[in-house]
């Protein structure tokens, strides 16, 4: 999953240097210029590379509930609990 979001990021940002999309400007609602800011950046990656974009999402959202479980393990092993009494601690709280 690691290898998939790095080279989808690698992409994106590739694309973005390239083209130079991080300099270029655009006109607003009120007829003014702006200079491209990290949300417009996104919005049109997103909609330019909707598949990518939301494919990268994805597996970052994963990859952060997959790592969350061994971070709660390595947790238990510092505080020398089990989730029995880790669960049972907290239910005291309520």
């Amino acid at each position: 999953m690691a290898s998939s979001r790095g080279v989808f990021s690698v992409f994106l940002v590739q694309l973005v240097v390239v083209s130079d999309l991080y300099l270029k400007t655009y006109i607003n609602d009120l007829g003014h210029l702006q200079v491209v800011d990290i949300v417009f950046l996104i919005q049109y990656l997103f909609l330019s590379f909707m598949r990518i974009v939301f494919l990268l999402g994805f597996v970052v959202v994963l990859s952060l509930l997959l790592w969350s479980s061994p971070c709660f393990c390595l947790y238990l092993a510092t505080t020398n609990q089990n989730t029995n009494e880790w669960y049972r601690g907290h239910q005291a709280w309520c």
